[in-house]
């Protein structure tokens, strides 16, 4: 027996099963995608703030939430250079929910410094927060010889009878300061420090300085 169908029914026949291959093959990639990636990237940035602390910029961070295989990296840019460059890098730990960061970037010059947070994630992807501004116009505590050998000058107005330095692994040293021949000038005797970088605190300002 020979059927045959009027045109609306071919018609009708046809984008039904047009409609069927392209709900199976959608649906299959779907789960395809789904099983490739196998999770979710879910790293959240709430409240970026930024502050200006003696020479330092201060800045602040919470994330909402965190993922495992994540980081964000903390970048810096100033008017002259005009040019992102990373300043600090924090690796991304599901579980951590609302956690507060902070970072202090100690400033040597003069100017208008605008800080932003890259979010990467593994496939690559990378996203950025709002930039946050900081405008440095004092300046900053005179140290040298840097990078220090045996001792370092410091330009101490205020005649601060100590200083306290903490290197990178949070280990603190109580440097005595001694007044030079040059008037407002201290020095201090830098032998027994170990080899590394050191930041101290001078008169509410910040100082970095490395030892050779």
């Amino acid at each position: 027996m020979k059927i045959i169908f009027s045109a609306t029914r071919k018609y009708s026949l046809s984008l039904f099963i047009c409609l069927a291959f392209f709900n199976f093959f959608f649906c299959a990639a779907a789960k395809a995608g789904t099983s490739s990636s196998g999770k979710v990237y879910h790293t959240n940035i709430i409240s970026f703030y930024s502050a200006l602390k003696g020479n330092a910029a201060r800045l602040e961070w919470y994330t909402e939430s965190e993922e495992n295989d994540e980081y964000i990296i903390l970048q810096r840019s100033d008017t002259v250079n005009q040019k992102w460059i990373d300043v600090a890098r924090f690796d991304m730990k599901t579980g951590n929910d609302n956690k507060r960061y902070s970072y202090d970037d100690i400033l040597s010059e003069k100017g208008n410094y605008s800080y932003r947070i890259e979010i990467s994630y593994p496939t690559g992807r990378k996203i950025y927060t709002e930039m946050v501004n900081v405008r440095f116009t004092g300046v900053a505590p005179a140290l040298y010889p840097n990078p220090a050998t045996d001792y370092i000058y410091i330009n101490n107005s205020t005649n601060q009878k100590t200083f306290f330095v903490t290197d990178i692994h949070l280990r603190q040293w109580e440097l005595p300061l001694q007044k030079s021949s040059n008037e407002g000038i201290s020095v201090a005797d830098t032998r027994l420090l170990p080899k590394g970088m050191y930041f101290g605190n001078l008169s509410g300002q910040k100082i970095r300085f490395n030892k050779q």
